[in-house]
């Protein structure tokens, strides 16, 4: 009996220890995750969702400002980092009169001019339209005043503008998370 007790207390710790090597094994798929509304698809980093609160609270913000431009935001996801120093968004929104690249990349600079008189931004480090093979992007890469850095990328695909965007709380933290956006960026695809 005692051997019979021996030999299943190490199968076990052998399952364990296999389990624990298996599960604490990060490998690229499971360090993202793919958005897939039918229309475009792209991985996005596979961390912690921000509280469903902090969500609509930010949906009805984004929401707001959009409407001078006569869009409607139909989804917003919000990701927090495991150890809170970077957050990721996705968002996808409806144009009435779906915007070229050129009047994104207006648009942006002027919010950007009056976000530095403002005070809301230091600097802005990119403002740019990329090519790619899902159609021309803007890019845009911002210092906040709180010590924040932001990049995102607009990209417009039929009537919807689907925006994802690269925060983290510390400028110098930025390159450590750039990989991420840069990921969802190179993953970026039309489904039809």
């Amino acid at each position: 009996m005692k051997r019979f007790t021996a030999i299943t207390r190490l199968f076990i710790m052998c399952i364990l220890t296999l389990v624990l090597l298996l599960t604490s094994t990060v490998t690229a798929s499971d360090q993202y995750t793919t958005f897939n509304d039918g229309t475009v698809k792209f991985d996005y980093p596979s961390w912690k969702p921000f509280p469903g609160e902090a969500v609509a609270q930010m949906k009805r913000q984004t929401g707001a400002e959009l409407q001078k431009y006569k869009r409607y935001i139909l989804d917003l996801q919000m990701f927090i980092s495991p150890k809170e120093e970077a957050a990721f968004f996705i968002s996808k929104t409806r144009a009435d009169n779906p915007p070229a690249a050129q009047d994104l990349f207006t648009e942006r600079q002027n919010v950007h001019r009056e976000a530095l008189k403002a005070g809301y931004l230091t600097k802005v480090n990119t403002l740019e339209i990329l090519k790619s093979s899902a159609g021309s992007m803007v890019v845009e890469d911002v210092d906040r005043n709180d010590g924040q850095r932001a990049r995102t990328v607009k990209i417009v695909v039929s009537s919807f503008i689907y925006e994802v965007t690269l925060a983290v709380s510390q400028k110098s933290n930025y390159e450590k998370f750039r990989p991420y956006l840069d990921h969802a960026v190179d993953t970026f695809k039309r489904v039809k």
